[in-house]
């Protein structure tokens, strides 16, 4: 290093507040990759030495605005894995982030949490699964005689850091935070969160080190540790584990979840086995210091955790009692016709999905439904999901369409979206002489009279719908199948 830059990083540092560059210590380092750019609050962004893995792990800090503005405050902190996928969809994984700076925002915004300092502890990639997977349970709850079979040492490449990485939070990373930072350093001000592995890695933490992290938030934790869904050595030596070693339910809390579908879904027996033994250790809903949630059709992705990190960083910061309803989206209902006279196709897929989501499977993505539109042939999709495609493509598994805006309710053709999907349920009803259709996403009711009827979804009553003789739109209902009378309708 030139002495030119040494002294210009030095003097970062000074305004920082982050001291001069010694091992062990965090450095202020813009230059080493890229500043993940926030839309609320500061970001520092640090690369740090740890003797414990012979290393430098970086290490990206928010700030609340609050931070700047009230000089005597301190703060509760959230130690968080995956650092590199927490802010900037631009810089992580597949195009997608937590966005843990937009919800902080919007939970700060409603005076319903406590302003953290949240430390984002960049993955070491190639060893992400040493460093995440829990060491004891497989050094010591798995059998010589299944070691083999477990599928773990192969995962890690036999290289097991578990123990080290957390030594490194504890013991390098947490002083130093607490030493350049405002920090409320006790245990119950102390969390640590993440997902998938990240997930195992937290609930691990606050096993071992029960003095310094008070909460775990585990997303979507990864149970089967390795990627054989059949496979239960590995799940319940982790279950067996925690059935030792989870901390005193009256100074700590946990939070667990899980999505329904894709790699998720493998999660469910483990989770469902979790959660109870966790409530039989005296954790408990009502105590206030457990929290679970499924979340019904979600994936195993940044995407997923965006929508509904704002329900564990709640659990882990809420400021009173009143309980909190998380805004998770519900499943969405999507229908699209291909019609192209010019590609005489005798099949159509469609391969829809958005950054770091795939809405219709693997390529050549599902087939679609011959149909006759219009007078004309043409092939239809219909598909739910909880996040909206951005783009789609439709193919014959060999030819195909360049990618496409999504737009939902459309009629495409090889060069995208053309007009509306006019078709919908166009059918008298004797009874009460109404006329129904579903246009551009929307139920419309022609009536001969000025009249009030009930209109069911799947749950039961939903509302009592007034209409006038004429056309009357009804707007604001969400997607989803609704009855009238003996009519089944679908909104999209």
């Amino acid at each position: 290093m030139n002495i030119l830059k040494s002294l210009s990083i030095i003097f970062l540092g000074l305004i920082f507040g982050l001291g001069t560059l010694q091992a062990g210590e965090l450095q202020l380092d813009a230059s080493y990759g890229k500043v993940p750019a926030v839309t609320f609050g500061q970001m520092r962004h640090c690369r740090i030495y740890s003797d414990e893995l012979k290393g430098y792990l970086t290490v990206d800090i928010w700030l609340p605005p609050a931070y700047e503005s009230d000089a005597h405050k301190h703060f509760p902190v959230i130690y968080m894995h995956d650092g590199q996928n927490l802010f900037d969809p631009a810089l992580s994984f597949a195009g997608a982030a937590w966005e843990i700076d937009a919800t902080l925002e919007k939970l700060i915004g409603r005076d319903i949490v406590n302003a953290p300092i949240v430390v984002g502890i960049h993955n070491r990639a190639t060893f992400r699964p040493s460093d995440y997977i829990p060491e004891r349970p497989v050094m010591e709850y798995i059998s010589e005689d299944d070691r083999d079979a477990s599928g773990m040492w192969e995962l890690t490449g036999n290289k097991f850091y578990a123990d080290e990485y957390l030594a490194f939070l504890v013991n390098t990373l947490k002083p130093e935070i607490d030493r350049l930072f405002r920090t409320l350093p006790d245990c119950g001000s102390t969390s640590i969160m993440g997902s998938s592995m990240g997930g195992l890695a937290s609930l691990y933490a606050m096993c071992e080190y029960p003095q310094v992290f008070g909460c775990a938030a585990c997303l979507s934790t990864h149970w089967i540790g390795n990627f054989d869904y059949d496979n239960t050595i590995f799940p319940n030596a982790m279950l067996a584990y925690i059935a030792d070693h989870l901390p005193d339910p009256a100074s700590h809390r946990l939070y667990l979840d899980r999505g329904t579908i894709d790699l998720d879904s493998s999660y469910e027996n483990w989770e469902r086995q979790a959660r109870d033994l966790v409530r039989s250790k005296g954790y408990t809903e009502d105590s206030g210091n457990f929290l679970c949630m499924t979340d019904e059709g979600a994936s195993h992705n940044e995407i997923y955790w965006a929508l509904r990190v704002d329900v564990p960083l709640h659990f882990i910061l809420h400021s009173d009692d009143n309980p909190y309803i998380p805004e998770v989206p519900e499943l969405q209902a999507f229908h699209v016709i291909f019609q192209d006279a010019s590609k005489p196709w005798s099949k159509v897929n469609a391969f829809a999905w958005a950054p770091g989501v795939l809405q219709l499977g693997a390529w050549p993505g599902k087939a679609m439904t011959e149909i006759e539109y219009e007078g004309g042939k043409a092939w239809e999709i219909k598909f739910s999901h909880k996040v909206a495609p951005a783009n789609i493509i439709f193919n014959n598994g060999s030819s195909q369409t360049k990618d496409l805006d999504f737009k939902p309710d459309m009629v495409y053709d090889f060069s995208g979206p053309l007009k509306n999907i006019t078709s919908g349920i166009s059918e008298i009803v004797d009874s009460s002489g109404l006329k129904i259709f579903v246009r551009g996403g929307m139920l419309q009711i022609e009536s001969e009279k000025d009249m009030e009827i009930p209109l069911y979804s799947l749950e039961g009553l939903q509302r009592r719908l007034r209409l006038f003789r004429g056309l009357n739109v009804i707007g604001n209902l969400p997607a989803g199948i609704y009855f009238l009378y003996d009519k089944k309708i679908l909104i999209p």
